[in-house]
């Protein structure tokens, strides 16, 4: 059978030699725009996934669920540490910063929560903020658990 890179000449298979020269290059700009027909999307334990799979979903969920653990844990430390406690500035900063980067995964799961239709925007919206959210979430961590790890 024919294909691009190769033909059948004489009953034998060779290389079709339009192409010869530019198999490489092709091969090269395929490997480049594919990935934009099918995003992908680098998870918490590093493997590259399609961000309408079930691997980001759960990732996503997971992601959620850690941000509102740190958010409760934040509140706990700072009652612990006391408002004048350098360790509270810290962590005011670090649950502020949570919530910026946190805000499109809230409010999309506010949306599913609440029954309301959401629109592809806010799903692509979604793609780069769980990675951003998760960042955030683990420098949260971080602080709390220096404060004090009874808190995570």
């Amino acid at each position: 059978m024919d294909g691009l890179f190769q033909q059948t000449v004489k009953g034998n298979s060779v290389l079709n030699p339009f192409f010869s020269d530019y198999k490489v290059p092709v091969l090269t700009a395929l490997l480049l725009v594919l990935p934009a027909c099918a995003p992908l999307v680098e998870i918490g334990d590093g493997r590259l996934v399609l961000t309408n799979s079930a691997a980001f979903r759960a990732y996503a969920e997971e992601v959620f669920r850690r941000h509102n653990m740190a958010a409760v844990a934040i509140i706990d430390a700072l009652d612990a540490v006391g408002d004048e406690s350098p360790d509270a500035a810290a962590l005011e900063q670090a649950d502020e910063e949570m919530l910026q980067a946190c805000e499109t995964l809230n409010l999309l799961a506010i949306a599913r929560r609440d029954g309301k239709k959401v629109s592809r925007r806010q799903l692509r919206a979604i793609v780069p903020a769980v990675p951003r959210c998760s960042s955030a979430t683990a420098h949260a961590e971080s602080l709390i658990e220096k404060v004090g790890p009874e808190f995570i």
